[in-house]
């Protein structure tokens, strides 16, 4: 998804005097509204939101699977003897990516 999409430029309210007025049109008539400021913003509905969310964490654990480390350790059952391996994840190797997946998706 991307982000730049959603950047729009909104009018919040301010006290004092307005350094910009905005109007709105009424077909026949303009409506001034003063007492506003220009911004610029990321602005979602519930959905596109969601949409994001599911993106960066689906993101985030392909990049986490395709970069873990694993190591085996070698070791003997007490109560049979026999030799196994057991596999370790390395868990730095997954929160490792975080930078990785943070940068395809910051502002």
């Amino acid at each position: 998804m991307e982000i730049q999409k959603f950047k729009k430029t909104v009018y919040l309210p301010v006290n004092g005097e307005p350094p910009l007025v905005v109007c709105y049109d009424h077909s026949d008539w303009y409506d001034p509204i003063t007492g506003v400021v220009e911004k610029e913003g990321y602005f979602f509905t519930p959905e596109e939101l969601n949409q994001l969310l599911s993106d960066v964490i689906k993101q985030a654990l392909k990049t986490a699977a395709e970069k873990v480390q694993t190591t085996f350790i070698e070791d003997v059952c007490p109560l049979t003897g026999e030799e196994f391996e057991t596999k370790i994840v390395d868990r730095q190797s997954i929160t490792n990516t975080f930078e990785e997946t943070f940068n395809k998706f910051k502002v």
